[in-house]
């Protein structure tokens, strides 16, 4: 385990780099890989003592965000996203900027993160809860009207994770390319088959079948409603009943469309 004070040279190092925009060697060799542990250690360290750091406001802000960049994009850190997503809300509520620690945080590109801003939803803060439902707007109807509470809009999220997380795939959107990004997608390919996808990638991650193959093939001439409402219907017989599932799987495209209209062994 490294040394305390060598951990806060380290620090102190990557702080001075992150104010002057100067890469030192220093700061460089500091982030070979001999010291790799080292680097995040002393990166870690300036995201928890953030507090008792002597810097002026705004340069503790740029600190703050490039730490959380090297932590996110470079280290692919999950164990500091609870950090982010924090800085992240109390950064909004102080109207200061906060694009490139959403960025940082999506980047990570880990979907139970997603967990860290719904929690939000159920802040006695209401700032928070504009910035969840900001951040999930990717979601289909998480902005609708009908929902009566926060509560409702929580459990409304928990559903939509578990029925679509396996097939997610990071887009890379953010607010320095878009006012509305969508930084997860949901592949319906694999949701209509119910296998999952490598959520950096996007791709399937096992190779499928001749026969899954030709189901695509199909699927993919279908416009974008019509495989939406098959991924669904299929994904929710999948969960329901695996043997009804194996039976319509089998069934020609209208035939499937046909079943997923009327709901007949799945729910709509």
């Amino acid at each position: 385990m490294e040394d305390l004070s060598l951990i806060q040279k380290t620090a102190m190092t990557f702080i001075k780099e992150f104010i002057s925009g100067i890469n030192s060697m220093s700061s460089n060799e500091s982030l070979s890989v001999n010291n790799v542990q080292l680097s995040y250690s002393a990166l870690k360290w300036i995201l928890e003592s953030r507090s008792t750091i002597e810097i002026p406001e705004d340069q503790l802000d740029e600190v703050l965000d490039k730490t959380a960049i090297l932590l996110a994009v470079i280290y692919k850190d999950k164990e500091n996203l609870p950090t982010i997503a924090d800085l992240i809300f109390e950064r909004h509520r102080k109207c200061c900027f906060n694009h490139d620690l959403i960025w940082a945080f999506f980047e990570s590109c880990d979907i139970n993160s997603l967990y860290l801003i719904a929690n939000k939803l159920l802040s006695a803060e209401p700032k928070d809860v504009t910035m969840a439902r900001e951040l999930l707007d990717f979601i289909p109807e998480m902005n609708s009207a009908e929902f009566l509470s926060n509560e409702q809009l929580y459990s409304y999220f928990v559903n939509w994770f578990e029925e679509n997380s396996l097939f997610l795939h990071y887009t890379g959107e953010s607010y320095n390319l878009t006012s509305n990004p969508i930084p997860y997608e949901v592949i319906l390919e694999a949701k209509y088959l119910c296998k999952p996808v490598s959520v950096n990638t996007g791709h399937f991650m096992q190779n499928l079948t001749n026969k899954e193959h030709m189901l695509l093939s199909e699927f993919n001439k279908l416009d974008y409603n019509t495989q939406n409402l098959l991924s669904q219907f299929s994904y929710r017989m999948h969960h329901m009943n695996k043997n009804w599932w194996n039976i319509w799987i089998t069934y020609p495209i209208p035939y499937q469309i046909m079943y997923a209209n009327t709901g007949i062994g799945g729910t709509q």
